[in-house]
């Protein structure tokens, strides 16, 4: 941050806001009326109020999983349509971040360079850029963070131990930090895939490999022990380019 704001000022600490607010408006504007239109259509509004009050603990748990299942198919389909629309605008938001690297000025809140870089340079698939592996851990994500909040609050957040379920509007949290351990590298995999062989220099050689496909570039960096990478925070270790690339 500080070689930032030394290079760039200030204002260099927001490349990419513009445009990843917008991706993140319209992500969670389409996610939103889509799981809406999903629930209704499945009739998921009023049923689940109707029903329930008089049945076994063993129906009550199966009831409970299917209706979780049910609710993670409902929000993976509406989410995958909200990732389909967002990636472009999610592909121009890292790119804008990466050209500070080599001094571009291609990508900003202006999207017509940008959409116009990717198209000459590119072609169709330069706007999804990264975006198998970013479905990847956006789904992992949901599903996991569903079934460990529901783990939580079955076996952990009960009403036998009164400290522990006074912490369960608190458990939502913790479920980002239990989930990352596997989503994370899928991640890091789709940002570094959303430059890479781009017009950017960032996204070149000497500064990374060209990656054949995501799969070639996830392959790396599990065999460089670099899923992490990033990770953290405050304490970020810089690899020098010769290093990354040896």
């Amino acid at each position: 941050m500080q070689h930032i704001v030394k290079v760039d000022g200030v204002l260099g600490l927001g490349r990419g806001f513009g445009s990843r607010i917008v991706c993140d408006f319209i992500f969670r504007a389409v996610q939103d009326r889509g799981t809406a239109i999903l629930m209704t259509a499945c009739g998921k509004d009023s049923e689940d109020q109707e029903t329930g009050s008089k049945k076994s603990q063993k129906e009550a748990e199966s009831s409970e999983i299917t209706a979780l299942v049910e609710e993670c198919a409902i929000e993976s389909c509406s989410k995958f349509v909200a990732l389909i629309v967002s990636q472009p605008f999610y592909t121009i938001s890292v790119r804008a971040m990466a050209q500070f690297i080599g001094r571009e000025n291609i990508y900003g809140i202006f999207f017509v360079s940008s959409f116009r870089d990717m198209w000459r340079n590119e072609g169709f698939s330069g706007f999804f850029a990264g975006f198998v592996p970013r479905v990847i851990a956006e789904m992992l994500s949901l599903w996991l963070g569903k079934f460990f909040y529901y783990l939580m609050c079955k076996y952990v957040f009960v009403d036998d131990n009164v400290q522990f379920k006074a912490l369960q509007p608190y458990g939502r949290l913790l479920t980002p930090t239990l989930t990352s351990y596997f989503t994370y590298p899928f991640a890091l995999t789709s940002t570094i895939m959303a430059v890479n062989g781009s017009s950017l220099r960032a996204g070149n050689f000497p500064y990374t490999p060209v990656y054949s496909g995501w799969l070639d570039c996830l392959g790396e960096l599990v065999k460089n022990k670099d899923t992490d990478r990033g990770s953290k925070f405050f304490i970020r270790i810089a690899k020098s380019a010769s290093a990354s690339l040896s």
